[in-house]
């Protein structure tokens, strides 16, 4: 007999805020990340983008004769050649998010925790050789198999859009360049085209066109089909009410005011890392004080300030369009203090920074 919510596992995702980029931790090697903001406004995390031709993915799209099949594959470039520079490629461009890996137990999270903070860029601060030099994210997210599946359906259905569009386009493109003449500006009409051979080469031209069109129709079913499809899935998939619940661990670089000279107690490297991570950190602190209620302003707050606070924000305060099924959310912060003497203004520039955290939990509640 299965207990409630034996099908529920962890997605684990890990991430790195170096020098204002973003790299993907999980797997073998780190990989340069892109972000953009989708059609809702959600922030999207990228890896390097896959492309494919769209006849690849729908078959459906490929030439119907054998012919046809041989020249388009050794020569892509005839679509320009045929519809001019103005043709449309239809390329389908699949940006997958971060890498990720199923967390089932412990020795799952073990794996991905050791293996995510292997990565991560280390180097000199002013205290010590073996300093954190960027911001680690770690995200795990409830999720059940028919969930991740159904997400991914719909993700490499979107991608088909596009060149769907433009696939469409070609054609309407090859229809009036084949069938009609040059616009005439003083009428704003266009006139059919003269064809040598009067009515017949035209009838010869337009039968052409149409068989293209009538190949074309199922083409574009397949895949309307397949998007549509996608949808239903997620549409049908059975929610546990866990699902979507995340825990996001962040795990600051600290700030280093660094005061060493460049070239005999540490490289110009160095000094630009120590600079990137203040600046990330005062936007952080700025987005705290937005929360805390002492920003009046208004808007949407603070949080383009740098890369971390765009990818925090969905965690810190979801706004309105987030996809998040339940938006409230705890957050707690851990301050690293030290009673060594030298450093004991940093020791209070440090709690500060936390009462300012704190001062949020009366509005947001956070902790």
């Amino acid at each position: 007999e299965k207990y409630p919510g034996e099908e529920l596992f962890l997605v684990a995702t890990a991430c790195e805020i170096y020098a204002e980029e973003v790299y993907d931790l999980m797997g073998e090697e780190k990989l340069p990340c892109t972000l953009r903001v989708d059609a809702d406004g959600n922030l999207c995390v990228g890896t390097p983008a896959e492309r494919s031709e769209l006849s690849d993915v729908v078959p459906e799209f490929k030439p119907q004769s054998s012919l046809e099949q041989e020249l388009w594959a050794t020569f892509p470039w005839l679509l320009h050649v045929r519809l001019g520079s103005s043709a449309h490629a239809t390329l389908v461009t699949r940006t997958r998010g971060l890498r990720h890996c199923l967390v089932k137990s412990i020795q799952d999270l073990d794996t991905v925790s050791t293996s995510a903070l292997q990565m991560r860029v280390v180097g000199s601060s002013t205290e010590h050789s073996k300093s954190s030099r960027s911001h680690a994210v770690l995200k795990m997210e409830v999720m059940n198999m028919e969930t991740l599946q159904a997400r991914e359906a719909v993700e490499d259905a979107r991608a088909l859009i596009a060149p769907l569009q433009s696939a469409i386009d070609n054609h309407n493109q090859e229809v009036c360049s084949k069938l009609l003449g040059d616009w005439d500006q003083e009428t704003s009409t266009m006139a059919i085209k003269q064809f040598e051979g009067g009515q017949e080469e035209l009838d010869k031209a337009f039968a052409a066109l149409m068989i293209k069109k009538k190949q074309l129709e199922p083409a574009i079913s397949a895949v309307l089909e397949k998007i549509e499809g996608a949808y239903n899935q997620l549409e049908a998939v059975r929610h546990h009410k866990a699902v979507g619940g995340a825990l996001v661990l962040v795990d600051l670089a600290g700030a280093d005011y660094d005061k060493r000279d460049v070239g005999t107690q540490t490289t110009a490297q160095e000094k630009k890392e120590s600079t990137d991570i203040n600046k990330s950190l005062l936007a952080l602190k700025e987005c705290f004080r937005y929360i805390a209620g002492n920003n009046k302003a208004g808007g949407k707050g603070p949080f383009r300030g740098s890369k971390l606070t765009r990818l925090l924000e969905d965690s810190l305060l979801p706004q309105a369009h987030s996809r998040r099924k339940n938006k409230a959310c705890e957050s707690v912060m851990v301050v690293n203090v030290s009673p060594a003497d030298h450093i004991a203004k940093r020791t209070i520039n440090v709690l500060r920074y936390g009462q300012i955290f704190a001062d949020g939990s009366k509005i947001s509640g956070t902790k």
